[in-house]
């Protein structure tokens, strides 16, 4: 991601963006990475936030983007669709098959910053349209994704005694 940011902006395309929620042991690296490529001014690293931050402020992106190179599940790309918000997630993964395979969101090759940079530039050049989107994605997550569903199903396999179900 920080590569990407760092692309578009020898491509002056400046006004973009990134804030890292979170913290993990690569923080120090990705830091000097920034300052190293001359992101400073695109990327910053909010540290941990708390669900109330996530849930008020997530609606105010324009994009969410959840480049993680390995992932199982990936709920943030999930809340990040429930806000309505176009998300972009590396291939392969669990974020990559909530997006169905790039059918309700978009994906870039997993690890290449090129591409990553690329699949920005043209949310970016297209964002009107790409908002349209939103509405299909909200509402596969919403039926398939819900707490209220999930919960059912579980209980549901649990009256069954049923092991294998795939939830």
């Amino acid at each position: 991601m920080i590569k990407a940011v760092a692309l578009l902006k020898e491509k002056g395309i400046t006004d973009i963006s990134v804030d890292f929620i979170g913290t993990g042991e690569s923080e120090a690296t990705l830091k000097r990475l920034v300052k190293t490529l001359g992101v400073e001014e695109q990327v910053r690293f909010l540290g941990l936030r708390s669900r109330r931050y996530i849930y008020s402020c997530l609606k105010e992106y324009d994009l969410m983007c959840h480049p993680a190179r390995y992932e199982g599940f990936g709920l943030t790309v999930a809340e990040g669709m429930a806000a309505r918000l176009p998300v972009l997630v590396s291939t392969g993964g669990g974020p990559y098959e909530i997006i169905a395979q790039g059918r309700l969101g978009y994906a870039f090759e997993n690890g290449n910053p090129q591409d990553c940079a690329d699949k920005i530039e043209a949310i970016y050049n297209d964002y009107p349209a790409i908002l349209e989107g939103t509405d299909r994605a909200w509402k596969h997550i919403i039926t398939h994704y819900s707490v209220k569903r999930m919960v059912n199903e579980y209980m549901h396999a649990y009256l069954r005694g049923d092991t294998s179900t795939d939830l």
